[in-house]
């Protein structure tokens, strides 16, 4: 699926957060729920490297702002390099990493810390191992 600020992928988007967030604003900690923060892409760095459509991330957050307010914090997530973080990302957004037990955790936060001189250090999706697809070799 492409990432596109218009078309029919964001009109999707549009139609099912006018459902999903408001039942996930219930949950926010401000309400008394589990909720603490909202990733509002996963690796986009990835996938949107020499895209970096800036337009759908600042869609994505003001979809989610609509639904879940402006006092909640937001983040997105990448992994590797600081090229995949500033794709990924908006100005002034928490970034988060992901990475697995063959990274060393301090050499990943001091790559992040570049690009992000403040704020936490959150690795928003640690992974023991890897998934298996259908058809692939295994892996788990």
């Amino acid at each position: 699926v492409s990432t596109q600020s218009t078309g029919a992928y964001v009109n999707a988007i549009t139609k099912w957060f006018s459902v999903l967030l408001p039942m996930v604003e219930t949950f926010l900690y401000r309400n008394g729920g589990p909720i603490i923060a909202v990733q509002i892409e996963n690796e986009y760095g990835i996938s949107g490297i020499g895209n970096c459509d800036k337009k759908y991330l600042q869609f994505l957050l003001d979809e989610n702002q609509k639904y879940l307010g402006s006092d909640v914090i937001y983040y997105t997530l990448d992994n590797k390099n600081v090229v995949r973080l500033e794709c990924g990302n908006l100005p002034g957004m928490l970034k988060a990493l992901d990475f697995g037990p063959d990274k060393i955790p301090r050499y990943q936060f001091q790559m992040l810390r570049k690009y992000q001189p403040h704020g936490p250090l959150i690795n928003a999706e640690f992974w023991t191992g890897w998934f298996d697809q259908w058809g692939d070799e295994k892996h788990a």
